[in-house]
C-alpha cells in the first residue's frame, strides 16, 4: 500500500505469495514479506510496516494485549484459514498519515460499488470496503466519514452477528479489499509444497468465479470502439488498445470492415467482439515476439517492439480477453507462466530453444565426455558464453548442466525481463495477474497448451435446442434434424476430410469462439429451425443462435451444413 490523497491505496500487480510458518511474528512476517518484495519487485530500501486490510498496523492480536503471530491470530478469528492476506507501506508514509487521522479525528471509507460473493467462508471479521472502480481518473470519488466511534461499533457488530447479511458484507469486504500479500500455512501443506507454491493444487478454485467477479468491473453503459479490417488485425489492435479514451472496464463494441472498406452488416452485440478476441489469440500465438514451440510459446526479446509497447499490448489483450468473456491463450510454455508466477527453480529444456545455431552449442557442452573437452568448447563458444555471463572456470565435468542450465535462464528470462516486466503490466489489468499469482495451478490450464479437444457429445450439450410445440407437424420435422445434426456431429468428429468443418469451425460459426471460454458462453448457444427452405444454415453470435435448415435426407443435410460454414468467414457474410 502507499498513499495518495491521504488515502492508503493498493499497488496494483504487486501481489506475491509468500510461505511462512504459522509461528511467525509480526517482525518476521514483515521481514519475509519485505524480502520477496524487494527481490521482484525492487521496492526501495527504507523501512516498512505491515498493515492489516483495513489500515491498522500489525502488532497485537486485535481484541487482546497479546502480541501477534499468525496461528495467534487465528486462532482468535475462530477458523482454520490456510491463506490470509497483508500488506506492507513504507514506515514514513503510514507515520504522516496516522498523525493526520489524530488530527482529524476520522476514517475515511470509500464504499464498494458491488458484491456478489457467494462463499463467505474464507473472509475476516472485520468491516472495510474499497471502491471497484477507483483507479478511473475521470470517475468521481465517494468519501463516506466516518468516526472511530462507529467504526468501532460496526466491528463489534460484525463480530458477534456473523450471520446477519450486514456483517457477512463486512467479512466479503474485508478478503475482497486487496491482496498484496498471501501467507500459506505450512501446516496445511507438505514440506515439498511449500517450497514449490507453483505446484500447490487446490481444487476448490474456480477460475469461472474469479472472472466473474472480475467482470464486475466492466461497465454496460460505457463503450471502447474499435474499428478492425480481418486483413490488418494487429495494427487496428493496436490503434484501439493505445487509444487515449480505451478503458479496459468500458464493454468493447468491434465495428469489421470487408476487404474493400465496406463497414460489415451487424451491430456488436458479444458476437463480433467474441471474434475479434479469437482472432487477436491466434495472431499473438504466431507473432514474432514469442518464440517456442507450436504451443509451448516464450516471449522473445525484440527491440522495436518493446519501443511500440507492444509487450504491454499482448499482456493487455490477455487480461481483457479473460473478463470480457474472450478465449484463454492456451499457447504459453509452462516454464514461462511458472516464470512470472514467482518460482525460481524453473528449468527449460535445450529443446524449448528455436535457434539451431544455440541449440547445437548447448548440446556440444551437454555431450562432453571430459574436462578437457568441455574445456575446450566452452573456449571455443566463449562469446556466446560470455554473452550470457556463463563463461567461468570449469573445475568439474558435473558443471555442465549447471552451464547449460545457467544459458537457459538467461536465454529465455534474463536477456527478456524488459519484455517480460512490460508484459506482466498488461497482464495486470482488470487485476488478472494479481488472480493469476494467488491460483497459478488453477490458471495454468488456460494459459498453457491443453490436450482435451472438443467432442461430439461436448458439442451437442453445449446448445439448448428450441422445438415447436409437441404435437405439431414443425415439431416432428425438428425431431429428425435434430437427429440428423446428432450423427453429423458424429461423422465431424471421426472425419479429417478437408471437404468438412471441424467441430472448431461449427462452434466458431456459432458463436464467435473455437473453443469454450473460461467465463462460459452468455447466452447459452441455442439451436433453431428454419422452416423457410433456406437451404443452409445461419448463425446469430451475438445471441449464439445456430439456425438449422430442413432436409429431406441426411446427405443433403451433411452437405448443405457443411458447404454452409466453410463459406461463411465473417459477419454479415452468410
Amino acid at each position: 500500500m502507499s498513499v495518495h490523497d491521504k488515502i492508503l491505496k493498493k499497488e496494483r500487480g504487486k501481489t506475491l505469495p509468500l510461505v511462512i510458518s504459522s509461528e511467525s511474528s509480526a517482525q518476521q512476517l514483515l521481514q519475509a514479506a519485505e524480502a520477496k518484495l524487494k527481490t521482484f519487485h525492487h521496492l526501495p530500501n527504507i523501512s516498512y510496516v505491515i498493515l492489516h486490510s483495513d489500515g491498522l498496523e500489525v502488532d497485537k492480536v486485535p481484541g487482546s494485549e497479546e502480541s501477534f503471530t499468525i496461528q495467534s491470530f487465528k486462532d482468535a478469528i475462530g477458523k482454520p484459514f490456510n491463506r490470509l492476506t497483508f500488506f506492507i507501506c513504507a514506515e514514513k508514509d503510514y507515520k504522516t498519515l496516522r498523525q493526520g487521522d489524530e488530527t482529524d479525528n476520522e476514517v475515511i471509507i470509500h464504499p464498494r460499488w458491488s458484491m456478489n460473493r457467494d462463499n463467505l467462508e474464507d473472509t475476516l471479521p472485520l468491516c472495510h470496503s474499497s471502491p471497484r472502480e477507483e483507479s478511473k481518473p475521470d470517475q468521481q470519488k465517494i468519501s463516506v466519514p466516518i468516526s472511530e466511534k462507529q467504526l468501532d461499533k460496526c466491528t463489534t457488530e460484525t463480530s458477534t452477528s456473523s450471520s446477519s447479511l450486514t456483517g457477512s458484507q463486512c467479512y466479503s469486504n474485508y478478503v475482497d479489499f486487496y491482496s498484496p500479500i498471501v501467507i500459506e500455512d505450512k501446516e496445511s501443506s507438505s514440506e515439498e509444497e511449500s517450497e514449490n507454491i507453483v505446484s500447490i493444487k487446490d481444487p476448490s478454485v474456480d477460475v469461472k468465479a474469479i472472472l466473474s467477479d472480475l467482470a464486475m468491473q466492466i461497465l454496460p453503459n460505457k463503450v471502447s470502439r474499435f474499428n478492425i479490417n480481418r486483413g490488418d488485425l494487429w495494427e487496428g489492435a493496436l490503434r484501439g488498445f493505445k487509444r487515449q479514451s480505451y478503458d479496459p472496464t468500458y464493454t468493447m463494441l468491434v465495428k469489421f470492415t470487408d476487404d474493400y472498406g465496406i463497414n460489415e452488416d451487424g451491430i456488436d452485440a458479444g458476437g463480433p467482439k467474441r471474434e475479434f478476441l479469437q482472432l487477436l489469440m491466434c495472431h499473438i500465438k504466431g507473432h514474432s515476439l514469442l518464440e517456442g514451440k507450436e504451443n509451448e510459446k516464450f516471449l522473445r526479446c525484440d527491440s522495436t517492439g518493446l519501443a511500440k509497447d507492444e509487450y504491454y499490448i499482448i499482456g493487455r489483450v490477455i487480461a481483457v480477453s479473460l473478463v470480457h468473456g474472450g478465449p484463454a491463450p492456451h499457447f504459453f510454455s509452462r516454464h514461462f507462466v511458472e516464470y512470472i508466477c514467482g518460482k525460481t527453480d524453473v528449468s527449460p529444456s535445450i529443446e524449448d530453444v528455436t535457434d539451431p545455431d544455440i541449440q547445437n552449442v548447448l548440446q556440444e557442452i551437454v555431450s562432453s565426455t571430459s574436462l578437457s573437452i568441455l574445456r575446450d568448447i566452452m573456449a571455443k563458444h566463449s562469446t556466446v558464453l560470455l554473452l550470457a555471463g556463463c563463461l567461468h572456470s570449469i573445475k568439474d565435468i558435473g558443471e555442465r548442466e549447471s552451464v547449460v542450465q545457467d544459458f537457459l535462464k538467461w536465454y529465455f528470462f534474463s536477456r527478456n525481463a524488459a519484455c517480460i516486466e512490460r508484459f506482466k503490466d498488461g497482464l495486470s489489468t482488470l487485476d488478472v495477474l494479481q488472480k493469476i499469482l494467488e491460483s497459478p495451478s488453477a490458471f495454468e490450464p488456460y494459459l498453457c497448451f491443453s490436450t482435451q479437444n472438443l467432442s461430439s457429445e461436448l458439442v451437442e450439450s453445449i446448445f439448448r435446442v428450441e422445438f415447436s410445440v409437441a404435437g405439431s407437424n414443425k415439431r416432428r420435422e425438428e425431431g429428425r434434424i435434430a437427429s440428423y445434426w446428432a450423427d453429423y456431429l458424429l461423422d465431424i468428429e471421426g472425419n479429417i476430410s478437408s471437404t468438412d468443418p471441424t467441430l472448431e469451425d461449427i462452434v466458431m460459426f456459432a458463436t464467435g469462439l473455437k473453443m469454450i471460454p473460461p467465463l462460459g458462453f452468455e447466452p447459452r448457444p441455442t439451436i433453431k429451425f428454419l422452416h423457410d427452405n433456406s437451404p443452409f444454415p445461419t448463425a446469430n453470435t451475438c445471441s449464439n443462435t445456430l439456425c438449422l435448415p430442413l432436409h429431406s435426407s441426411y446427405d443433403s443435410f451433411k452437405f448443405h451444413i457443411s458447404f454452409g460454414i466453410l463459406n461463411s468467414p465473417g459477419f454479415g457474410l452468410y
